[in-house]
């Protein structure tokens, strides 16, 4: 994912939008404005007579951020974490080694749900293939498990016999277990 710069008005760097024109050009709603503000994620520039608040470009771009972060499933706590080193960090060591913590947390999580994300693509593409056994059938479905396929007989024998059946029905795809 690319992170984009909302440019309109680039130019005009004290261009002040009301919370509706901020959220839109985020791309996110009024109350997720509200609600970093409320966690201390973003502050508006400043509040009108009125008590309307009042938010300059940097904040757009940081709400921006923000949404590309929260789109690749970085945790909220996080991502306030990483906004908040420049602020807490005194040298940029302190700073790096920061960042890199939180990295590093994020890359685990990444790999983990790639993995996941795999053992699913494996899961459906067995199930799809199991599936594609089925397209040419013309046997009446009932309640109890078709004996026709080669998966499904060996589970519905398994569960004849008395035998594992568990193990088997695990061994099954999770997509084509809805046939059973």
């Amino acid at each position: 994912m690319t992170l984009t710069i909302d440019d309109t008005d680039a130019a005009d760097s004290t261009h002040l939008m009301q919370i509706g024109e901020v959220a839109r050009r985020a791309d996110v709603t009024v109350r997720t404005v509200r609600y970093y503000e409320e966690m201390g994620m973003i502050e508006p520039a400043m509040r009108t007579e009125g008590g309307f608040r009042l938010y300059n470009r940097s904040v757009l771009r940081r709400l921006q951020l923000i949404a590309s972060l929260r789109a690749l499933d970085f945790p909220l706590k996080d991502i306030q974490e990483l906004l908040s080193i420049r602020q807490d960090s005194h040298i940029g060591t302190v700073a790096a080694n920061k960042l890199l913590r939180v990295l590093r947390i994020q890359l685990e999580r990444t790999t983990e749900r790639i993995r996941q994300y795999e053992a699913i693509r494996r899961d459906i593409e067995q199930a799809m293939s199991l599936t594609a056994e089925c397209t040419g059938c013309h046997q009446e479905l009932s309640a109890e498990p078709c004996k026709t396929c080669g998966y499904v007989r060996e589970y519905a024998k398994s569960t004849e016999t008395g035998g594992p059946a568990t193990r088997h029905e695990e061994s099954l795809p999770i997509a084509f277990q809805a046939m059973l």
